[in-house]
């Protein structure tokens, strides 16, 4: 039994270690990761404000886009005004490997919009205009940008469409809590869940991005479901939760009030000082059992040489005369 004794002390010192080693190890990991997708987020943003101050504050640029929106036909100049304007447009589109296309509206009676992919284009022609549905029925009284998950009509024979996170930006107020121009810049879930997929790193674990309602757009493929989060803090910081089930790390993205969510379940992380334990309580009969037959062993021996000492006295007593 006294075999016992270190291999316990050295089990528990290991599982200890592990355990505190395990934690401090996913604490910052998912920190780390967490930080780096939401300075990608960040982007967003800031592209979505670079547009806004192409299309809103410049006042010649301003003007052309009145100007191409509405004329019945397009001069020399205004042709080379809408090459520049769908330039200021197709530049992020086609650098951004997140992107998928933008599109830049403002109130017109034709039912004009510029488009990334398409140049110049129309309500009544073209394949996607789910977004303008959208910014009718939405409203955006406030002028922040609105998320929507939706799919995109590409236009081809098949029928089918691209799944899209399209994030809308009002510009140009007009009246009271109504603006007369918006910018639409359509992101490609597919490349954050390939980023997503960084944070599955433990059985079971799974992390996703959530719009402020608390809408899904972008999961990785183990995904299974939204969590429950606290309000975000004052400072900023990754939120983490230690529940009984789950490990749950968040950030929140201020401008987009996007979450990105990363949740690792607790037997996961039980998962490594479990084998520890069945390894430690193996060695532990294995060397309970090779003391036990080194006992018997060793006890065999001292009793053949017993044996042995006694038959030896039995034999000189019988031979010794009376």
């Amino acid at each position: 039994m006294l075999t016992l004794i270190p291999l316990t002390l050295l089990g528990s010192l290991a599982l200890f270690i592990t355990d505190r080693y395990i934690r401090h190890s996913i604490e910052a990991g998912s920190r780390s990761q967490l930080d780096q997708l939401s300075e990608l987020i960040r982007i967003v943003p800031t592209e979505l404000d670079s547009l806004s101050l192409s299309f809103d504050k410049d006042a010649k640029i301003k003007l052309r886009l009145k100007e191409i929106m509405t004329t019945p036909s397009f001069s020399y100049d205004q042709l080379e005004a809408l090459f520049y304007l769908l330039n200021v447009i197709e530049v992020p589109a086609n650098s951004r490997p997140y992107i998928h296309s933008i599109y830049v509206y403002y109130e017109n009676p034709n039912g004009r919009f510029l488009t990334s992919r398409d140049g110049i284009a129309t309500l009544a022609s073209a394949p996607d205009r789910d977004w303008f549905d959208f910014y009718r029925q939405r409203g955006f009284g406030d002028g922040r940008p609105v998320t929507q998950l939706r799919p995109l009509k590409t236009g081809s024979f098949d029928g089918s469409a691209a799944q899209v996170i399209s994030v809308y930006l009002p510009f140009a107020p007009g009246e009271p809590g109504r603006y007369l121009g918006l910018i639409v810049v359509n992101l490609l879930p597919a490349y954050f869940e390939k980023l997503l997929q960084q944070f599955a790193q433990w059985p079971g674990s799974y992390a996703y991005i959530a719009d402020a309602a608390g809408d899904v757009l972008a999961q990785s493929a183990s995904f299974r479901t939204a969590v429950d989060l606290p309000p975000p803090p004052a400072d900023g910081q990754v939120r983490q939760l230690r529940g009984a089930a789950e490990w749950i790390s968040a950030k929140e993205e201020p401008r987009l009030g996007w979450n990105v969510v990363s949740v690792v379940p607790v037997k996961a992380l039980n998962s490594l000082p479990r084998t520890i334990i069945y390894m430690t309580l193996a060695l532990s009969l294995l060397a309970l059992l090779l003391s036990v037959l080194y006992a018997l062993r060793f006890t065999r021996r001292n009793y053949r040489q017993i044996s042995h000492i006694v038959g030896v006295l039995e034999s000189a007593d019988r031979t010794w005369p009376e």
